[in-house]
Formats: C-alpha cells, sequence, structure tokens
C-alpha cells in the first residue's frame, strides 16, 4: 500500500462515522431565514431585481421559469481569467522535461478546438497549485477519451468541468481523481510522482471537509455541486481505494442520506403534482421541477450504486429511489424501470443546457438520436440493482422467492422486448462500414450497452438456478458478450475494453469454453496495468477458475464477489 493510500485509509478512520450523521440536514427553524429577500450572491439578473436567487446552475430556477439567460459573471467578485495560456498549458521548457507521451498530448491539446478559454471563479482558482494544470488538462481531455467517445468538450467530464469551475469543492474532488491518476502513471520521475499524488490525497481531504460542510448547512442551492463531487469521489473509491470497499461505501451511503434527506421530497412531488394519473414524465416536464442536471447526476450515481450493489457494496441509494420515485405501491419492477427511464430522458438534453454555446445543432440531434440507447443502458443498470436483491433474498418464503424470480425475469423480458432492434443490430454493425463520427460513436456505444444487457441475463439465469448446467438462453448471451467484446477490441484494442468489464467478468464464470476464457483473461491482464480495481477483479476470475478445476462446480457471481477471502471491486 502507498504512502498516500495510508493517508487516505487513515481519513475515513477519523471521519466515516460522522460522514453519514452529517449528511442529514438539521431541522430548519423558520425564525433562521433570512428576511431579507435580495440576492447578495446570485445572478446577474436576480440582484438587478433585488429579489431571492436560488443559486441554482447553470440557470437559476428565476432565470429558468422566464426563460431568459442566467449570468453569475457580473457579480461583485470577478471572474478568474488566465493572464496568458502557459497557466493551464506547460510551457514548452517545461513540456520538454515529460516524456514525449505527455508532451505530445499537453501540446495537442493546446490547440484544440475546445471553444473560448474556460474561467474559473476565483474560489475555485485559489486551491489550484501548479501541479494541477497538469491534472485538470488530463481530467478534461484525457479521461472522457476513456469513458465517452464524444469529443472531450462535449462529454460527461465537460460537464463537471463546468460545476468545478464555480465551486472548489468540486475542483477539489477533479484535481484528486486526475491528480491520482496522473501520480500512479509511469511517465514522470519519482519524486515528482510522489508529490502528485500526496497533493490528489490533500484535494481528496480537502473535498471530504467541505462536501461534510455543504450538507451540514443545508445549502439547498449546492445541491448539483454535492452529486457531482460525491461522483467523481466515487469514481476516485472504485479506482484506488481499498480491498473492503469502505469508501465506496460510505460515498454511496451518503448519497443515499441526501435522497433521504434532501431530494425526496422534490422528488415525490413530481409524482403528485403532475397530471394524467401521476405519470413521472408528464411530471418532469412541469415548470420548476426538478432540473435535468439534477437528474443526469442522478442517473450517474445510480449506475454506479447499481453496480456496486450486485457486488455487495451498495443498493441504498436505488432502493430509496425507488421508494420515492417510482410507484412502488404497486411493487412493480416494470413500474421502477419506467420511471428511471424517465429520469434519463429528462437529461437528454444537458449536454446543450450546460456547454451552451459550445453544443452544435449535430450534437444535439446525435444526442437524440441515441437517447433510445442510452435508455436501455439505464434501465439494464437498474437489473443489475435488482439481480443485487434477489441476490441476497435468503429470508423470503419459497413462494415469495419464486414470485420475485417470475417478476425479475418478466422485467427482463420486458427490457429486452422494448429494446429489441437495438439488440439485433449490435451484432450486424462493423466501423469499418459507418461514415460518420458520429455513427461510429453510436456502434461503439451500442455494442458495450448491448453486452450490458446480455450480461444481465446471464447473471439472472445462474441466480435463479444456480446448478443447471448451461442453456441455450445463457449460450446465446454468451455468444451475443463474445461476438460484441471481440468486435470492440479488434477496433479499439484493450482501451476498448475498460466499458467490457463486467459483461466479461459475468461471462468468464459461466463459459466453458477455455478458447474464451483464456481470451477474457488475457483482456483482464490488460485492464489490471490500469487501476487496483481491475487488478482485484482479475485475481478474482483466477480464484474461480482454481476452484472450478477442483471441485467442478459452478461459480456464481454474487457469491464470489462476496466472499471475505477476495478483495472487493466494483466494475461497469
Amino acid at each position: 500500500m502507498s504512502p498516500a493510500h495510508h493517508v487516505v485509509t487513515n481519513l475515513w478512520a477519523r471521519t466515516a462515522c460522522s460522514y453519514t450523521m452529517e449528511l442529514i440536514p438539521p431541522s430548519i427553524s423558520t425564525s433562521s431565514i433570512r428576511k431579507d429577500d435580495r440576492s447578495r450572491s446570485g445572478c446577474q439578473k436576480c440582484r438587478e431585481n433585488k429579489v431571492k436567487c436560488d443559486e441554482a446552475h447553470p440557470r437559476c430556477g428565476r432565470c429558468t421559469r422566464l426563460d431568459r439567460e442566467c449570468d453569475y459573471t457580473s457579480c461583485p467578485r470577478k471572474k478568474y481569467t488566465r493572464k496568458d495560456k502557459s497557466h493551464y498549458h506547460p510551457s514548452p521548457s517545461a513540456e520538454s522535461d515529460h516524456p514525449r507521451s505527455i508532451q505530445g498530448r499537453l501540446s495537442s491539446e493546446a490547440s484544440s478546438p475546445v471553444g473560448p478559454p474556460s474561467s474559473v471563479f476565483p474560489e475555485s482558482a485559489r486551491v489550484l497549485s501548479p501541479l494541477d494544470h497538469t491534472a485538470i488538462d488530463y481530467f478534461r481531455f484525457t479521461l472522457p477519451t476513456l469513458v465517452d467517445r464524444k469529443p472531450p468538450e462535449h462529454s460527461g467530464p465537460a460537464i463537471v468541468w463546468a460545476l468545478a469551475e464555480r465551486d472548489p469543492m468540486v475542483m477539489h474532488s477533479v484535481c484528486a481523481l486526475a491528480g491520482r491518476k496522473l501520480g500512479e502513471s509511469d511517465v514522470f520521475p519519482a519524486d515528482e510522482a510522489q508529490e502528485r499524488l500526496s497533493l490528489a490525497v490533500e484535494h481528496y481531504a480537502a473535498g471530504l471537509r467541505q462536501l461534510q460542510g455543504a450538507v451540514q448547512y443545508d445549502r439547498c442551492s449546492e445541491i448539483n455541486f454535492i452529486l457531482a463531487t460525491l461522483w467523481l469521489m466515487m469514481a476516485y473509491e472504485q479506482q484506488f481505494g481499498d480491498g473492503c470497499g469502505i469508501g465506496l461505501s460510505a460515498h454511496l451511503q451518503a448519497a443515499a442520506s441526501m435522497l433521504r434527506g434532501r431530494l425526496r421530497q422534490d422528488l415525490e412531488d413530481l409524482l403528485t403534482r403532475g397530471e394524467g394519473g401521476g405519470w413521472l414524465q408528464e411530471a418532469l416536464d412541469i415548470e420548476g421541477a426538478i432540473s435535468s442536471l439534477t437528474c443526469r447526476l442522478i442517473v450517474w450515481i445510480a449506475l454506479i450504486d447499481g453496480g456496486a450493489a450486485i457486488n455487495g457494496l451498495g443498493g441504498a441509494f436505488n432502493k430509496l429511489l425507488g421508494e420515492c420515485l417510482f410507484d412502488q405501491e404497486k411493487g412493480s419492477i416494470i413500474s421502477r424501470l419506467k420511471g428511471f427511464n424517465a429520469l434519463q430522458r429528462r437529461s437528454d438534453m444537458i449536454n446543450g443546457e450546460v456547454l451552451d454555446p459550445m453544443y452544435s445543432q449535430g450534437q444535439l440531434v446525435e444526442d437524440l438520436q441515441s437517447s433510445h440507447l442510452f435508455c436501455l443502458q439505464a434501465e439494464s443498470g437498474q437489473l443489475r440493482f435488482i439481480l443485487s436483491e434477489l441476490a441476497t433474498a435468503v429470508s423470503v418464503s419459497a413462494d415469495d422467492l419464486e414470485t420475485q424470480i417470475d417478476a425479475t425475469g418478466s422485467a427482463i423480458c420486458d427490457v429486452g422486448s422494448r429494446y429489441s432492434e437495438l439488440l439485433r443490430t449490435a451484432r450486424l454493425l462493423n466501423l469499418q462500414e459507418v461514415d460518420f463520427p458520429s455513427q461510429t460513436r453510436f456502434v461503439i456505444n451500442l455494442r458495450f450497452i448491448a453486452s450490458l444487457y446480455h450480461a444481465v441475463v446471464l447473471c439472472f439465469l445462474r441466480i435463479s438456478n444456480q446448478t443447471a448446467a448451461l442453456a441455450s438462453k445463457q449460450r446465446r448471451a454468451l455468444r451475443e458478450i463474445m461476438s460484441l467484446s471481440s468486435k470492440a477490441h479488434r477496433d479499439q484494442g484493450d482501451q476498448g475494453m475498460i466499458r467490457f468489464a463486467w459483461p466479461l467478468f459475468v461471462a468468464a464464470l459461466e463459459s466453458d469454453d477455455m478458447i474464451h476464457r483464456s481470451w477474457i483473461l488475457e483482456r483482464y491482464d490488460a485492464l489490471a496495468a490500469r487501476s487496483e480495481n481491475f487488478r482485484r477483479a482479475r485475481n478474482a476470475l483466477h480464484v474461480a477458475f482454481r476452484e472450478q478445476e477442483i471441485n467442478g462446480l459452478q461459480i456464481v457471481y454474487t457469491e464470489l464477489v462476496r466472499r471475505g477471502d477476495i478483495d472487493r471491486f466494483v466494475i461497469e
């Protein structure tokens, strides 16, 4: 364990106990509400009109309601503007000290068509050191290529960066994640790498302290900053956390507490304010409802929580989400999927809202065309959470368990039926035969998302009948995963396997084809060099294969990942 990891572990030992408690907002006395309704730190329009601003970003509630531009840049504190280009991009002399790969990347980033130079608010700028500039470049221009097929300036991390520019808590978390990744790479001298690791841990600790303060004082206008910080810290713990999952579990529980204490009423109101029987999508379309940015962050956290839940680490966030949003009085898994689908669709246009004016009409059209695809991903993520509940349903009666299995199977079939055209098409498309970058991105995303659904099918069939031999449905799902992943590896190399990690892990446990197993292990050998999380997953596969060779018994995924002799990991 590295010295930096020791610091994080000690930090959690001191704060984990109070972390969850502080996320429960204190009761608010009416006497504590400020009587002066003028906004002192709100947007320009609210300040000019001397009315209270809720300080929501990217547009406050009043500006959203009146459909006007919302400008925070004319507040008394002037925006921070870089004096020269070298503030974020090292000078040629500085670049010469770095290996060629980093040097080439930074020089290409400096000339990338990313629009006007970013403006960092003073509060965020003050937390930065010179070493952070490279980490920020990595977060903005390199990390997006690992998690998203869009141009970096139009990616998911670009949305988070827009929040980090305005809030030091998010900025700390950005620098922690990217700085730790750079520090653990082999592109810097040992002393500089250690300095970067230490700085990343300092950012992590500072972000955690600010997160505690934000939730303790119930600053509702900061909800998107809080959710973004939690998401970044979850990503940090996934890659760099200990083998027990302490940090990730704490952040997931924190997100659940946020949902319970701060978001629940807003989400429940959606079902009561809508017309036509309280359908969620109608309620989401009501003026002033929960923002599309908040919906996107909820979806991201729910996807992580679903992946953690099936590995025995999370689940509280999705459980609460179902209780307060998805009409669970009917006890319907399909109702949950329908509600989560609505959340995903609510966030479809978030890139255009947050990244405007850099976001083109062509990108908006692409988002619309891909909407159905990402709804499949969202629902498959919810199905993973449902599988985690099914796998741990040990206290229910045999009849109730059978009912739960039937309901889960019906929901999986329903998803497969509604998205059948995508699932059928995924195996037919070849990158060599598409003409435009948007089509290339669609094919790459479709392969990964379809394989995620097929892995859900495999997992369900094994959980519902643990000792059965491979049946035709399982072999069909295996063929789909292996076909899609092999095409992705052919076209993208080992980097393309990052998003296939979970489907490949499930396929490795289920397959009786030694060639397939060997191929998957080769992919995991390459992934293991990228993060400790992947290394733990690879080691778990080796344990499973050895035991199967000895006793010939089938290894059940949900049992393997919960064993005490295997380090915890979460792959997506």
